[in-house]
């Protein structure tokens, strides 16, 4: 099942090395050990690419949740209900179900004192922060 592509908005990301077994599609999410990184590429099964931690990300929400404050934590859910698209293809969260991800970012567009995300809108902006292995902590 494919997921809901994440795409890359802005700051400094790192590129990690990465060979998939399967291929991997631009905006995609891959956990590995507890970290959580974002291809801005497609890769190829079995050839060398690159993922990306760090950044901020513009990702989509879990149908149904409420309005979302700058500074929630977020965290990826590969079973979780994005807004507006097919059941079960993975996003992000405020339920400690999945791996952290990071902190919720104003909008781009956000006026002084506005939610990070209303609870219609169907994506938002994570500040990436890859937590150690194991640890859904934010600090």
């Amino acid at each position: 099942m494919a997921q809901t592509a994440s795409v890359f908005y802005s700051g400094n990301s790192q590129a990690i090395d990465h060979t998939p077994a399967a291929a991997v599609t631009a905006g995609d999410v891959v956990v590995q050990n507890g970290l959580l990184a974002f291809a801005k590429r497609d890769i190829t099964a079995e050839k060398l690419g690159a993922l990306h931690v760090g950044g901020v990300w513009k990702v989509p929400l879990e149908s149904g949740h409420g309005a979302l404050e700058v500074g929630d934590d977020l965290y990826f859910d590969d079973d979780c209900d994005p807004d507006g698209v097919t059941a079960g293809e993975g996003c992000f969260t405020t339920t400690d179900t999945g791996v952290y991800a990071g902190k919720l970012v104003p909008r781009p567009e956000a006026d002084a004192g506005d939610n990070a995300a209303d609870a219609d809108d169907e994506t938002g902006y994570l500040l990436h922060i890859a937590a150690p292995e194991g640890n859904t902590e934010s600090s």
